[in-house]
């Protein structure tokens, strides 16, 4: 029980009657993967290399400078060089488009002294003791949000809003439009709900959920000024974890009732709004997937294809009858290998399995749709292999193809979400470790043909 317990803490307007419009709305509210938390992968990484602990949190006030590119956008990839001030815990983890030249990417940063990053002596095996003995004890992280907004020519930092002492991180974000873009993460006190108007941003008070496994909201989806969605995972009595599901309805936030679903492990990872009464939302029960479905008078679980031991990681949707989840099954409900990709779609009457492409072995971590014939998906590496790194495949209607390797400096990263937009263009968020620092990356491919 103990692993399984650790293992789900790692994890986790009507519709518009004119054709052009649907599309874009779907577009718009559509939301990632919740993948294997980032988070976690990147502060078990980091804490294991230097033991700094990550008890206590600070805010930071963030600064707007301009962020520089790589390359021109022409052909292949285009990489952005998203350099923060921290030098601990960076990465960005969430990333939603309203137009190829509105744009939205979230995220975190850290700082701790220099000294306690400098190599270990060679002269003894216990480096974290010699630096703890010269500098005094491990440090206080000092975590800052990370908001990014593209224009359609440069990446700029968004200055943080003014939220509670003790600092954030910032895990997703779902743009309605340019005046309407919510962003949702944690930090010690719990939950965090941030929404910018067009001129700043600013906290949106949220119910107290203090049991968040990992304190944080895990996704958010918005279709509307008035209708807006958020899930994570929660802590009820005697250490069951169970969904929580929050609603923006124009005016607060407040929590939902989560339809009867088996205890004592059930995670909700991603969350997709296309309209006020037509929500999905996608995620784990024990050790069957969880989808669940929002009708605009209560959620309900809708059945879904029973395989072994699957998490289902993100969902989006070409139409209302045309949804997509994916995830991965593993030998046991632990996450043991071996790992294989699931992928799921609605019909509008059932979900059922669609093949996914044979050549692949690895999870699918995110699906982001521009349309019926420009699906992207991210294919996690097979950890069963040496160097193996996470590769995207494009759909256009027909087949399934690879795209173009990622940029050689990008492969030892973690991609977090992705956000296509129509015409074969599709933006890519996450982590990468050009050093012993991790530092958060944002890259695009231009064009799939």
């Amino acid at each position: 029980m103990t692993d399984v317990r650790s293992l789900l803490h790692e994890a986790v307007g009507d519709i518009p009657e004119d054709d052009d419009a649907l599309p874009k709305t779907i577009r718009s509210a559509k939301r990632r993967q919740r993948r294997v938390r980032l988070t976690a992968i990147i502060t078990a990484m980091l804490v294991a290399a230097s033991g700094i602990s990550v008890g206590a949190w600070v805010f930071l006030r963030t600064t707007r400078p301009e962020i520089t590119s790589g390359a021109s956008c022409l052909t292949g990839w285009q990489t952005f060089n998203v350099g923060t001030p921290g030098n601990y815990f960076n990465r960005a983890s969430g990333i939603d488009a309203i137009s190829p030249s509105d744009i939205w990417a979230v995220g975190s940063y850290g700082q701790v002294p220099k000294a306690w990053l400098s190599p270990p002596s060679p002269l003894t095996r216990d480096g974290d003791r010699t630096r703890a003995q010269a500098n005094g004890a491990a440090p206080r992280v000092v975590v800052t949000q990370l908001a990014l907004h593209w224009n359609g020519q440069i990446w700029s930092r968004v200055h943080g809003a003014n939220v509670p002492s003790g600092g954030i991180t910032l895990e997703d974000v779902s743009a309605a439009s340019s005046n309407d873009v919510w962003m949702v993460g944690g930090g010690p006190g719990g939950a965090i709900i941030e929404h910018w108007d067009g001129h700043a941003l600013s906290v949106v008070p949220s119910p107290p959920e203090t049991r968040l496994v990992d304190g944080a909201l895990s996704a958010v989806s918005a279709d509307s000024p008035r209708d807006a969605w958020a899930v994570g995972s929660g802590g009820g009595p005697s250490a069951i974890i169970n969904p929580v599901i929050e609603h923006w309805d124009g005016s607060r936030w407040s929590v939902v009732p989560s339809p009867q679903v088996d205890p004592p492990y059930s995670t909700l990872n991603d969350v997709l709004a296309i309209s006020p009464n037509d929500v999905w939302a996608v995620g784990q029960e024990w050790d069957h997937s969880l989808i669940v479905h929002w009708d605009g008078v209560s959620w309900a679980v809708v059945p879904s294809p029973q395989v072994r031991a699957p998490r289902l990681m993100a969902v989006a949707a070409v139409a209302p009858n045309d949804v997509w989840a994916v995830g991965a099954t593993y030998g046991d409900m632990n996450g043991a290998e071996p790992v294989y990709p699931l992928l799921e779609r609605w019909d509008g009457f059932r979900w059922s399995i669609v093949p996914s492409p044979d050549a692949y072995v690895g999870s699918l971590g995110d699906i982001s749709i521009a349309g019926a014939g420009d699906i992207w998906l991210r294919v996690g590496p097979d950890y069963s292999k040496q160097s193996t790194p996470e590769t995207l495949l494009h759909y256009d209607g027909r087949v399934w193809e690879t795209a173009p390797p990622l940029p050689q400096a990008l492969q030892s990263g973690t991609v977090s979400d992705l956000a296509a937009i129509p015409g074969g263009t599709v933006w890519f968020v996450g982590a990468y470790a050009p050093g012993r620092v991790s530092q958060p990356m944002v890259a695009r491919h231009c064009g799939t043909g």
